[in-house]
């Protein structure tokens, strides 16, 4: 299998798993802005496999890289002051815990 063939397959693997996440987000919990956010970046890795067997190749990884900078785009109202409301569990840490996040002892 050579380059091209292996980065084909697997940024259709990929768009599929974009997709399949897309998919489970729920309407009306899930911000439309996310929605957007994936589908662009799918598009852009989509639309990157496509311009491979056109006369515009060379447009090809512009295509990945403008998905991925959507994909940034629209997420920075959401990450500007941290992580938004949902995508943290906060929970209490015992002592254990914390000496193994903060670094262990000294």
């Amino acid at each position: 299998m050579n380059g091209q063939s292996l980065s084909i397959v697997l940024t259709l693997s990929a768009c599929f798993l974009l997709m399949c996440r897309i998919d489970k987000m729920i309407h009306g919990v899930t911000k439309k802005t996310v929605f957007v956010q994936h589908a662009a970046l799918a598009m852009g890795m989509f639309g990157s496999v496509i311009l491979d067997f056109t006369a515009y190749a060379e447009w090809s990884n512009a295509s990945m890289a403008i998905g991925v900078l959507s994909f940034f785009f629209f997420s920075i109202g959401r990450w500007r002051r941290g992580a938004p409301d949902g995508t943290t569990r906060p929970i209490e840490l015992s002592n254990e815990d914390f000496i193994r996040v903060h670094g262990g002892h000294k």
